[in-house]
């Protein structure tokens, strides 16, 4: 038999309906499991996806249900700019300090540049600059977290190492990540092409 193929829109229709469940909202039947999930998408349908997100995220239906989206490469960027490192001035515009970003590649190359952010973000400790930023940001009552702009920060941060991360720290909350790339429960490999590091304690959302 055929395996059956489900659109963008059917699988998000999905997350919709999933994430209205009182068992996903507090984090039941997962075998003592944190409550991670993974959205993985193609990413030629990345402006779909971002379509898709912004109109839930606009709707009576992501109010009720207390949705907080942090979008990492955003994150990063204000760090990188309040660090004032590798940019000259802290009022820098984003498109600004991504500039400076690219002309620190062009000079010592794309390792050195990993390395500097990746020490900024401080993203091998658990309390990493992109938790303590969620962690500072996240209401008292119930809430359920999208994580975005994964695609963005690729290859300055790994999606590997900001879910090892938040699974250390942030256990109180259904999280979701949305991956431009495949998830198959057991790896990731980012844009469908590029293999991360395997990861086991995500589920994925069909």
């Amino acid at each position: 038999m055929a395996q059956v193929t489900y659109s963008l829109e059917e699988r998000f229709q999905h997350l919709k309906d999933k994430i209205q469940s009182p068992s996903f909202q507090h984090n039941q039947g997962l075998s003592n499991e944190v409550g991670y999930y993974i959205f993985d998408y193609p990413v030629t349908e990345t402006l779909k996806m971002r379509t898709l997100l912004k109109r839930f995220l606009d709707s009576p239906m992501a109010a009720q249900l207390n949705i907080r989206c942090f979008n990492v490469f955003d994150i990063m960027i204000k760090e990188i700019k309040s660090f004032d490192y590798l940019v000259a001035e802290t009022n820098e515009t984003d498109g600004a300090a991504v500039n400076e970003l690219e002309k620190v590649e062009e000079r010592n190359g794309m390792d050195y540049l990993i390395e500097q952010v990746g020490n900024i973000m401080e993203i091998t400790k658990e309390d990493n600059a992109i938790v303590k930023y969620i962690q500072n940001r996240l209401p008292k009552n119930e809430s359920i977290i999208f994580i975005t702009g994964l695609g963005e920060v690729y290859p300055l941060l790994r999606t590997h190492k900001i879910l090892n991360a938040m699974t250390q720290v942030i256990d109180n909350y259904p999280v979701i990540f949305f991956y431009p790339g495949k998830y198959d429960s057991f790896s990731l490999q980012a844009f469908g092409e590029v293999k991360d590091q395997n990861y086991y304690r995500a589920f994925r959302i069909d």
